[in-house]
């Protein structure tokens, strides 16, 4: 078996205070002279770091701030809403932490899945009342809504060609459709339970799903059919992911087995 199953790499972990770019704009505003805000860092089988940084106006650059870091924490600052977190206790090196850039208020409820274009261009977000929306990321204007689920939407996703979105969600149903007019060419039925989550293989001639029924379910979008069905556990599947066998493992030479197949679905 490879190595990388026998080792698994635990990878370390950073927080930051939700609310920690507001905390940078009152400094900067003169709201406060200083304020801080709480950063905590994770390992397996360490003892976490719980500590904070101070935010004080800079007396050397205008409409700037100076971040020092404390407790265990070390901070180095790129801008005045971006910068390093390092942990030598934990060994996590120069993580990097961004502020937001533009907050869009695109839901009346609940975002609970979304995707970005592979172009960038456009997102597609779901929310918890069964409504998708498309929009533009360069300003956050909404280009149409998607209209046909009943439940929360649990998963979306453009296809490899930026033009076409595979949804999910907890009504039983997986739906594509047109982002380029909002139109709903094929709907999935077969889930018994909601759809969790969904992949999209290759070009998307495929797609796969799982739900709290489970099963993982691989269909074909020409027909909406169920070309087989994965699973059949005793407990939700939540999530899945498609990846590549590597050329020398185990599975791929087991050429004969079934899982050695599921490559080239």
């Amino acid at each position: 078996m490879p190595n990388e199953i026998n080792n698994p790499i635990h990878i370390p972990q950073v927080t930051v205070q939700s609310d920690w770019v507001e905390v940078i704009s009152d400094v900067l505003r003169g709201t406060v002279v200083s304020e801080s805000f709480w950063v905590s860092c994770y390992r397996k089988g360490s003892a976490s770091i719980h500590g904070s940084v101070q935010v004080k106006k800079s007396f050397v650059e205008s409409h700037s701030v100076e971040l020092t870091g404390k407790d265990g924490i070390v901070v180095e600052k790129i801008t005045n809403y971006s910068f390093y977190v390092s942990c030598g206790e934990l060994g996590i090196t120069k993580t990097i932490i961004k502020g937001t850039k533009a907050t869009f208020k695109i839901h009346n409820s609940a975002i609970k899945s979304m995707d970005i274009s592979p172009g960038g261009g456009l997102f597609v977000t779901g929310d918890n009342d069964g409504l998708l929306k498309v929009g533009d990321t360069s300003d956050g204007s909404v280009r149409r809504e998607l209209k046909g689920h009943v439940a929360d939407i649990t998963t979306c996703r453009f296809f490899p060609s930026g033009q076409v979105i595979l949804s999910g969600a907890s009504d039983f149903q997986l739906r594509i459709w047109s982002a380029l007019d909002g139109s709903n060419p094929v709907t999935f039925k077969g889930h018994t339970k909601g759809v969790t989550d969904s992949a999209i293989i290759d070009k998307g001639r495929n797609v796969l799903s799982s739900a709290r029924d489970g099963t993982i379910r691989l269909w074909e979008c020409g027909s909406s059919s169920i070309i087989r069905t994965m699973g059949n556990y005793t407990c939700a599947v939540n999530k899945i992911a498609i990846g590549l066998f590597p050329s020398e493992s185990i599975i791929e030479r087991k050429s004969n087995s079934e899982m050695g197949k599921i490559k080239k679905l």
